[in-house]
């Protein structure tokens, strides 16, 4: 019988399998019979919150088998099931926190994000919401994600030039709130969408390489962050471009339908460019996020040391959100932990240690 306990609660004897946690594992291996209080210890240091424990395999006695056996596995993340229910729901969880309301707001105020003046994509109900920074920062992380997906989704279905130089404008100012907002910036990792299209795809790799890019040079005033995370979510703006039925294709592309896919990157720096919204961080982020180390990615086939750190940051986050989500000709779908596994064991050579580490403390480091 197989039963999860809480690390503290762990005994000498009893026989553990910690491979959920192997990023944290101090350990050369997974499952092993704890032999003593060090062995504990390391595992409560290493911050090990939780283990399965093999009862047949145990010497030890573990209290409270049934109650333990009963207890449900908590969430680690917010997921966003229904676009619709998630509109209401963010406001609504707002709206209690900051008045006692006990009941949503009206449906219509998500479906009037946009002004008719796109320069002006917010209405006053969302900026109140997101620039009240006395919320808390779950409920913030929630109405952040949500408005980035409002954004982008916006942006797909209306790619005129004002509507980008507009969107543009918003995502900066997002990921200047993810930038100077470090609790409500750990609850974004944990805020995924099962709504899985293009302009999700957009907000979650925006999202995580922002975070990412703030792991890494948030020490230093040397880059602009909030402008490169607004990047990221751009990252992809050249599919507006290609057929939306080979873009949102349920099955497997074709190989001339994945032809016409590799040139979203070469298109989304066409986009940029000719709307003057391009300098060098845009152009690494949009035209080099699928190249690889050896020099198989596209569309340049440039190789390991002309990838600027930048275009790999985007590119391992757009790896994770493929390999989690239903996109695309994507049917199955990795959960987080095995998804990070498959990263570090196959795209190591192209990420590099650093970057790969970096990565998984996010997880980490988690709320």
């Amino acid at each position: 019988m197989i039963v999860t306990i809480k690390a503290p609660e762990l005994k000498i004897g009893m026989f553990i399998d910690i491979s959920s946690s192997w990023y944290k594992n101090p350990f050369w291996v997974d499952k092993f019979t704890i032999t003593s209080d060090d062995q504990i210890n390391k595992i409560l240091d290493a911050g090990i919150e939780k283990a399965n424990v093999d009862t047949i395999r145990s010497k030890a006695i573990i209290k409270g088998l049934k109650d333990i056996n009963n207890e449900k596995e908590e969430k680690n993340y917010t997921i966003i099931k229904n676009e619709d229910q998630e509109k209401k729901q963010v406001l609504h969880d707002y709206h209690n926190q900051r008045t006692g309301l006990l009941h949503p707001p009206p449906d219509n105020i998500f479906d009037n994000i946009f002004a008719t003046n796109s320069d002006d994509l917010l209405t006053s109900e969302i900026k109140d919401a997101i620039r009240d920074i006395k919320s808390p920062p779950d409920i913030r992380a929630r109405i952040i994600y949500r408005y980035g997906l409002g954004v982008m989704k916006y942006l797909f279905n209306h790619p005129e030039p004002e509507v980008i130089k507009a969107s543009k404008k918003e995502l900066t100012y997002i990921t200047e709130m993810i930038v100077a907002e470090p609790k409500t910036a750990s609850f974004l990792i944990n805020v995924v969408s099962n709504d899985k299209n293009i302009f999700t795809h957009c907000v979650n790799v925006g999202i995580k390489a922002t975070l990412l890019a703030i792991s890494m040079y948030g020490k230093t005033d040397k880059y602009d962050l909030p402008e490169l995370g607004a990047n990221f979510f751009l990252h992809d703006i050249g599919a507006t471009k290609i057929d939306t039925n080979i873009v949102n294709k349920p099955g497997k592309v074709t190989d001339e339908e994945f032809e016409q896919i590799k040139l979203h990157p070469f298109l989304g720096y066409k986009i940029l460019d000719d709307l003057e919204l391009l300098n060098f961080d845009t152009w690494t982020v949009t035209m080099h996020h699928h190249e690889r180390a050896d020099g198989s990615g596209y569309p340049s086939g440039i190789k390991k040391n002309d990838i600027h750190p930048f275009a790999l940051i985007c590119g391992i986050a757009d790896v994770y959100d493929a390999l989690t989500s239903r996109r695309l000709y994507r049917t199955d779908r990795n959960k987080p932990v095995a998804a990070i596994k498959i990263i570090m064991d196959e795209m190591l050579p192209h990420f590099g240690s650093q970057l790969l580490t970096e990565f998984v403390l996010l997880f980490k480091n988690r709320n």
